[in-house]
């Protein structure tokens, strides 16, 4: 072979050589690629960081308000309890829950006369109202438990009195009938 044919030919398979590694590029991503990909994964694990962190934050607040309601209910059942003389009669024992009821909204409402004036216009159609659900429960234990419970109640059971007075009945209600 001549060295003229060599070069020719040396001159064309660098020429394609060139042409190849130029349409091919290099062998890896470019240094923009490289920080493009870094900064989407960056951007990913800060994404999936975040929602970790409000699935946590929900977590926690649901235990809060399944905690806080389980205190809740911990303390109707602790007022929710007999006294330890029971009445001799029903209308009496339920006209004794309608005062109790006044009472816990007197006592509860005392620092504010706007409401407790409210109340009181309200109580006149209210108070009857429970006595003859209390009648209904055809129970001196309802009634009484009833009692208890609104005299001894919080003032965070002023505006879920009937809370105490459901569990009473769920309490201390007798499906058969009378007592």
């Amino acid at each position: 072979m001549s060295s003229r044919a060599l070069g020719v030919g040396a001159g064309l398979g660098g020429t394609l050589l060139s042409l190849w590694i130029g349409a091919c590029g290099s062998s890896g991503p470019s240094a923009a690629e490289v920080a493009a990909a870094a900064a989407k994964r960056a951007e990913e694990t800060e994404r999936a960081a975040h929602l970790e962190d409000r699935r946590k934050a929900r977590e926690a607040e649901q235990q809060a308000a399944e905690a806080a309601e389980a205190e809740r209910q911990r303390r109707i059942d602790t007022l929710t309890v007999l006294p330890d003389k029971l009445p001799k009669r029903l209308d009496k024992a339920c006209k004794g829950v309608g005062e109790a009821l006044d009472g816990l909204m007197k006592r509860h409402y005392a620092d504010e006369p706007d409401t407790l004036e409210k109340w009181k216009m309200a109580s006149r159609m209210q108070l009857p109202v429970i006595a003859q659900s209390c009648e209904k429960s055809r129970s001196l234990e309802v009634a009484a438990c009833q009692k208890t419970a609104l005299e001894q109640a919080p003032v965070e059971f002023k505006k879920t009195f009937s809370d105490l007075l459901a569990a009473c009945t769920r309490k201390y209600g007798h499906a058969e009938g009378p007592t």
